[in-house]
């Protein structure tokens, strides 16, 4: 290998003179290791290398050593061959001793010497000896004529056209061999140009020969000759003899290392007895390199085919296949690769661009990374880039190359692919500004969400300080002042109202912006609307001389008249007319403002409303941002009238809500008119509830005269009450109804508290909740029925309780009680029943109506069962409708009076906040039980105190984790939400009811 690599070194420098040596030895090389083939190739290359050099001694070795090849390979005629040329090249060269030597050791007649033998008689050499020597002549030639074709075609052409001038054959076919199967690839006659078929199956064409023979040479792999083929017994019932009764016959097989590579047939349809064993022989060395050939061309037909697959590919594929030099000069590009850059055609692409490093790459931070990859990882996949097109345009692509190496390591070349992502990127681009537009929209959605509660939580706290001063400062009106001291404390009180007032416009207005405003349609009465809004705004207007004037204009005079029904929210109507009612007259100091309301149209589907008063008037720069929210006309305005400038961007956002109209014409010092189009459709009487004006609360508060429950319920004589209740708050606020109505009242908060008392009083009634901790209200019943005493076991006794399920009520009625109130408390109800239980007088109608309401013991008017009446879930949108019960609330202010009830709401929040925290532990440390209770108890007092949504939650997670259930979670987040947003609603309406509305 050393003297190959320094011979190979001086041929690279001098091939003239050392690259026949180079290819000698690397012949011999091949040789040895029995690479015949190669080492036939490679000794022809040097013979004819030494040749075009002019180095006879090298030819003539070159031609010893080839002749040594092809004894080793068992080819002794053509062994022969090529030593007589080495022989005749030695004589030539005057290396007698050579020639001599070469001549013994293998037997040849050395034609220079024998000249030198006296002459005498020979005989004629005779014909069988001169045609054997024409035939070995003719075999070589065959065999150089073979070794030259290298298309299978022209190969195969030349071989029968070679094997029928030899053997004497008129006809012959040859089959090659393709995955054990024999197909028929060239057929010639003897004056004829061969022919050439593709996929023949031998089986196929059994007129053209006689496949029976073929089948026999195939399997024994043995020559068959037929000198009269019609009387061999083995094949002369072949159907192709017997229709074209050939004379002689030669079926031949040709192998390649003993494995069959095709078969060849030879006939003569005229004599017999043609095929010799002479020619025999000959056609035995033909084939022997005809084997040779055919394996070459056919392996060169594969290569073919496979170039012509790969080239297809480069040619066709999507992407862009490049390969350039070590250095990235272009080497050869696609038509997809010079597409890509908007080049007409690769040539194209290859005149202008010469490098991919000088002419592709946009950014040259890229060029090194990209070539910093290659050079560290000799590949690089999918790396993305921007190149340049023709036109200096930008393109976004991903590139994959690796680097070739050869034998010794040194780079051949860089090969690769480039696929456009353009597309790819603009689809990732305008996802990630979608992304970017959520999570901003998320994000201000969580701000808003976040000023919002942080809006409601600073309503919340300053509200508390605030109900203590005004309600302080209304105590002290009350008592003996001096006029200054009375002027100070209204002056207070009016500061207080101004604030809360702010408070209410910008808890509106956050609601509004958050989106938490929603419209509750019921059907209303226009009329009822109208005179509730005039009996908040008649008194400011009085308070400033000022007059306040309604007209109905055109149908809507009709309509009030006849008391027809509209379907809307009135509340949101009566908010929108006095917030602009309330504006004019804040802005007006004399004459007066009026509230016209007109219908547009016949069919009263539409009203508009006009606020018009004689005020300052609106200047006209200042009209464009008049509906903005925290917007003034100007600054003066401001410090004049004071406001936050919230009113009328909520009349906007309430009036679109509806999906109506809002506009207005001002001039300064000539006062404004605003107006509101909305549309209410009229609604049929029978789908009004008959007692209408009862179910809806007034806007006005204690503006309006509201008679007094008090009024409504006969008067008991003062009772001895027990009342067994186990949470602090329901106990004020049960013991404050009873007392403000001249009951003496007692309080257990557990089951043998209650037994200890009932056997000490005697007691003319017992209040008893159902769920007490140790023993519940049930077995207390019970117990105090088993008393010894007749009357302290038969007092009467009322359950308690929030739930009011059908089981429930019938358990109940089959137990110890004498009758079921659900909670929250409606004391109307509890007198019916005392009345009903005491038989004390009181008016038929009265009587009546208690009567039947005491037979419906699950209080229809109470919360409905959290069973069938849950909605889904909390959306964040809920009117007081959805989570107060109003009329508890009023019950409890008009019978405890506003402050105490006030007292009673604080401490209601602060019995919620420990009561919730310990349901929380509770689920958290997986005790079921005790959270169950908790629930229980604060269901009922958020009954007590009208929160009827959080009572319907709080008895379905009570039912939940009776049933077991592992998901509390979402629950517990759901109730900090709705008790959030009741308590504010509650707050809210209790201070300043029509505010709240």
């Amino acid at each position: 290998m050393g003297y190959l690599k320094k011979v190979s070194f001086w041929a690279k420098h001098c091939p003239e003179n050392h690259r026949h040596r180079q290819l000698l030895v690397k012949a011999e090389l091949a040789r040895v290791q029995k690479r015949y083939k190669r080492a036939m190739d490679l000794y022809e290359q040097a013979i004819v290398a030494a040749e075009n050099s002019g180095v006879p001694l090298d030819t003539a070795l070159s031609y010893e050593l080839a002749a040594r090849l092809y004894k080793s390979w068992q080819k002794p005629v053509i062994a022969e061959t090529y030593l007589h040329h080495a022989l005749k090249l030695y004589q030539r060269l005057g290396a007698h001793a050579k020639a001599d030597h070469l001549s013994q050791q293998h037997q040849l007649a050395n034609p220079e010497r024998l000249s030198e033998v006296p002459v005498q008689p020979v005989k004629p050499v005779s014909g069988d000896r001169q045609n054997q020597i024409l035939d070995i002549s003719s075999v070589i030639q065959a065999s150089h004529a073979i070794a030259d074709e290298i298309e299978l075609a022209s190969l195969l052409g030349r071989l029968i056209s070679l094997a029928m001038e030899n053997a004497g054959g008129q006809r012959a076919i040859l089959a090659l061999r393709h995955e054990d199967e024999l197909f028929i690839e060239a057929e010639a006659d003897l004056h004829e140009t061969p022919s050439f078929f593709s996929g023949l199956r031998l089986e196929e064409e059994q007129s053209k020969l006689p496949v029976n023979i073929v089948h026999y040479v195939y399997r024994t792999k043995e020559t068959v000759v037929l000198s009269n083929a019609l009387e061999h017994e083995m094949f002369m019932y072949d159907p192709y003899l017997r229709e074209n009764q050939p004379r002689s016959l030669l079926c031949m097989p040709i192998l390649y290392h003993g494995d069959l590579t095709a078969i060849l047939y030879l006939e003569n349809r005229e004599s017999t007895d043609v095929f010799t064993k002479e020619n025999l022989e000959t056609l035995r060395i033909l084939a022997a390199q005809s084997a040779i050939s055919i394996e070459n061309a056919k392996l060169y037909q594969s290569l073919k085919e496979s170039e012509q697959e790969f080239r297809s590919l480069f040619e066709n594929a999507v992407e862009g296949i490049f390969r350039t030099t070590s250095r990235g000069a272009f080497l050869s590009v696609n038509p997809a690769f010079s597409t890509l850059l908007g080049f007409s055609s690769p040539a194209d692409f290859l005149a202008e661009r010469s490098n991919v490093r000088d002419d592709c790459f946009q950014e040259q931070k890229q060029l090194k990374h990209f070539t910093a990859l290659l050079q560290r990882d000799n590949r690089i996949h999918s790396l993305e880039a921007v190149w340049l097109k023709r036109d200096h345009s930008l393109v976004d692509v991903a590139i994959s190359a690796r680097r070739v190496a050869s034998d010794d390591g040194g780079i051949l070349y860089y090969e690769g692919s480039v696929t456009d992502i353009s597309e790819r990127k603009h689809r990732e681009q305008a996802e990630q500004a979608r992304l970017e537009a959520t999570l901003a929209r998320k994000k201000a959605e969580a701000a808003s969400e976040a000023k919002s509660q942080f809006m409601a939580t600073m309503s919340h706290e300053i509200r508390t300080p605030m109900n203590g001063i005004l309600g302080m400062t209304q105590l002290l009106m009350r008592g003996e002042l001096t006029a200054d001291q009375q002027a100070q404390l209204q002056t207070i009180y009016t500061s207080g109202q101004s604030l809360l007032a702010i408070l209410n416009d910008v808890l509106d207005f956050t609601k509004a912006e958050a989106g938490q405003l929603a419209l509750d349609p019921h059907p209303f009465r226009l009329q009822e609307a109208l005179d509730e809004v005039a009996a908040v705004v008649q008194p400011m207007a009085d308070e400033k001389e000022l007059i306040f004037d309604l007209q109905l204009v055109g149908a809507t005079v009709s309509m009030t008249a006849s008391d027809q029904p509209l379907m809307g929210d009135k509340r949101a109507l009566c908010q929108i007319l006095l917030n602009l009612c309330s504006n004019a007259i804040k802005f007006t100091g004399r004459g007066g403002i009026t509230l016209r309301v007109t219908a547009p149209d016949s069919s009263i589907s539409s009203l508009r409303f006009e606020v018009q008063d004689t005020g300052i008037g609106i200047a006209p720069d200042f009209h464009g941002r008049i509906f903005q929210h925290f917007s003034q006309a100007d600054n003066s305005v401001t410090r004049r009238y004071g406001g936050t400038g919230l009113g009328l961007s909520i009349c906007k956002q309430l009036t679109e809500l509806q999906g109506g109209r809002i506009g207005f014409e001002s001039e300064p010092r000539k006062g404004s008119t605003f107006w509101v189009e909305l549309a209410y459709p009229p609604v049929e009487p029978c789908l009004v509830e008959s007692d209408f004006a009862s179910s809806v609360l007034s806007l006005t508060g204690s503006s309006v005269e509201r008679p007094a429950l008090q009024s409504q319920q006969p008067k008991l004589t003062p009772l001895s009450i027990l009342l067994v209740e186990d949470t602090e708050i329901n106990q004020r606020v049960a013991a404050g109804l009873l007392e403000s109505d001249g009951h003496h009242v007692d309080v257990a908060d557990d089951g043998f508290t209650a037994l200890s008392l009932h056997h000490d009083h005697d007691y003319d009634l017992v209040l008893m909740d159902i769920h007490l901790p140790d023993m519940d209200g049930m077995e207390t019943a019970a117990r105090m029925r088993q008393h010894r005493n007749p009357v302290k076991a038969n007092v009467p006794i009322i359950a308690l309780t929030a739930a009011l399920t059908t089981g429930e009520q019938q358990r109940y009625q089959q137990g110890e009680l004498d009758g079921v109130l659900g909670k929250p408390l409606q004391y109307d109800q509890l007198v019916r029943l005392m009345m009903d239980r005491f038989g004390q007088s009181a008016d038929n109608d009265y009587q009546e109506d208690s009567a039947s309401e005491f037979e419906d013991l699950s209080g229809e008017r109470s919360v409905p069962n959290a069973e069938h009446s849950k909605p889904d879930q909390p959306d964040g949108h809920q009117t007081e409708s959805d989570l107060l019960a109003l009329e508890v609330i009023e019950q409890h202010i008009s019978m405890l009076g506003a402050e105490p009830f006030r007292e009673l709401v604080t401490g209601f929040h602060d019995q919620y906040a420990q009561l919730f925290a310990e349901l929380t532990a509770s689920l958290t440390n997986g005790d079921s039980a005790t959270a169950a209770s908790l629930c229980h108890r604060l269901a009922g007092s958020c009954a007590n105190f009208g929160l009827k949504r959080l009572q319907i939650e709080f008895k379905a997670l009570e039912q939940q984790i009776h049933e077991r259930s592992p998901d509390w979670q979402p629950e517990i987040e759901q109730l900090r939400q709705l008790y959030q947003q009741s308590s504010e609603q509650m707050q809210a309406w209790v201070e300043n009811p029509v505010k709240s509305l």
